[in-house]
């Protein structure tokens, strides 16, 4: 029998390509470090990548090793679009070598994000780990929970009825309703907002509401204020193009106010 694609494998690469991209700059700014002052082979020290990125901290070999904060410089150096993180983003915690010798971030970090979001948690390989952790919001509002594949959650996420949380400094989304597999399934609400870092930076929100599978609203309404119309309508029609393969001819009303 033929095997036909399936889209929503589509949907997952996509997924874990953006999270490898995320953490991109990680690999290519622990390529190469250069030293701002004399004592920089172990100890204290301030360093800079060659893409611009600062770090101070503790370090061993000329390179980021324990504890120490690196600010991330965006397109201050290198004409790329931010190498997948906001420029601005710091990252605090505790940095150490993986057996191929680059330097990651390996234990307790805290990565503080431009638009006023923060989130703790413990790395492995630049990788956030399931357990314990917590995302700021920037009204101040701390949210407690359990890191599960990426997402922080309160409830029962993986199957069940919850509330997950995911940023990453361009996207905030929130979704609280039930859970199969870690999936959206069921009847929920999804909030999202969007940061975009122009040569002014802005945000603007959407939300979904209804019934969802695959992580897909199939039945119910997106909301989005009139005035980000054309960002709202781009995200909906990614959407739909996606949700015709989970259930073809969904019933989602799009909604300016």
């Amino acid at each position: 029998m033929q095997k036909f694609f399936n889209p929503i494998d589509l949907l997952q690469m996509v997924k874990y390509f953006l999270i490898l991209s995320t953490m991109f700059f990680l690999f290519s700014c622990h390529s190469y470090w250069m030293c701002d002052d004399k004592a920089c082979s172990s100890g204290i020290a301030k360093l800079k990548s060659k893409e611009c990125d600062v770090y101070e901290g503790e370090v061993k070999n000329s390179k980021p090793n324990g504890f120490g904060k690196q600010i991330h410089a965006g397109d201050a150096c290198v004409k790329e679009e931010s190498r997948g993180v906001p420029p601005g983003t710091i990252f605090e915690g505790i940095w150490g070598e993986n057996k191929n010798g680059d330097t990651r971030l390996m234990g307790k970090a805290t990565i503080f994000y431009p638009n006023g979001y923060k989130v703790t948690g413990t790395f492995l390989n630049d990788e956030i780990q399931d357990g314990p952790g917590s995302i700021k919001l920037p009204n101040h509002t701390v949210i407690n929970g359990n890191w599960i594949k990426g997402n922080l959650c309160v409830g029962a996420c993986d199957t069940g009825s919850g509330t997950s949380y995911f940023t990453d400094g361009f996207t905030f989304r929130m979704h609280q309703g039930n859970f199969k597999n870690t999936q959206y399934d069921g009847k929920g609400i999804t909030q999202i907002e969007k940061t975009y870092y122009l040569e002014t930076v802005f945000s603007y929100q959407l939300k979904k509401e209804g019934t969802f599978s695959n992580n897909v609203l199939i039945d119910g309404k997106v909301t989005c204020n009139k005035n980000f119309e054309k960002y709202c309508k781009y995200e909906f029609r990614e959407d739909s193009l996606i949700a015709n393969y989970v259930k073809p001819n969904r019933k989602v009303q799009f909604i300016l106010e």
